[in-house]
């Protein structure tokens, strides 16, 4: 049904529009949503992130059926995509977990200091796939960017219920145990396929986030990173 609707989708693109401009729209979108502090209405946030999805999926299939694809446009695709994962995440911590927030996320045990450390967990999900990748095709974990924008787009809506502080106690509690065992795997994955130094450079880099002051420089140094990875993959793609 989704591939259904999507196709209909890509057949009213005029061919004058391409891969690029669709994917830069998207670049378009999350600043707006950032910026103009749209991520204080859970609808609109929700929404937004939902057509960043949707946009997110539209640009690979205008390019497929122009015959537009190359590899500049992957490039870029996936710096957008580590672009807005940073203010993803910043979006979505300070929708529940700002201190005048009204909703019972307000008293969860997430603090207001944790955002850089969880900003850096969520980059190295997000990054890490991309370096195995430039060393192997048959990666054993990993999730694409698409699924993870679907799911994100969800999160916004929770919202508008009410926990108790026991059940946010645990859930974050597994959210930390689930993460840690995911980067573990994937970490175990970097140290089999034994990285070039300059990798692990690459991999230490990410921490320097945790110093940068400001949230869009933090983003567009993640889109950066993932440009290296990308351009210097031994992997003919």
């Amino acid at each position: 049904m989704e591939k259904y609707i999507l196709d209909k989708i890509v057949d009213k693109i005029p061919r004058q529009i391409t891969p690029n401009m669709i994917t830069l729209s998207n670049l378009v979108l999350i600043n707006i949503l950032c910026f103009f502090k749209l991520y204080k209405d859970p609808t609109i946030f929700s929404t937004g992130l939902f057509i960043y999805y949707v946009i997110d999926k539209l640009d690979g299939m205008h390019a497929i059926s122009t015959n537009q694809v190359t590899r500049w446009g992957e490039i870029l695709d996936k710096c957008v995509d580590g672009y807005s994962a940073v203010l993803v995440t910043y979006m979505l911590f300070h929708l529940y977990f700002d201190s005048s927030s009204s909703s019972s996320f307000s008293s969860s045990p997430i603090k207001s200091e944790w955002l850089y450390p969880i900003i850096i967990m969520v980059v190295y999900m997000f990054d890490i796939p991309y370096i195995i990748d430039k060393y192997s095709k048959n990666k054993l974990f990993g999730f694409t960017s698409n699924t993870i924008v679907f799911y994100s787009s969800l999160l916004p809506l929770f919202k508008y219920f009410t926990f108790s502080a026991n059940f946010l106690h645990y859930a974050f509690l597994i959210a930390r145990i689930v993460g840690l065992l995911y980067i573990g795997m994937l970490l175990y994955q970097l140290f089999m396929i034994k990285m070039t130094g300059f990798d692990i450079a690459v991999l230490l880099l990410i921490w320097c986030l945790y110093f940068v002051p400001n949230i869009y420089v933090m983003s567009l140094f993640n889109g950066l990173i993932i440009m290296y990875t990308m351009t210097s993959s031994s992997i003919s793609q």
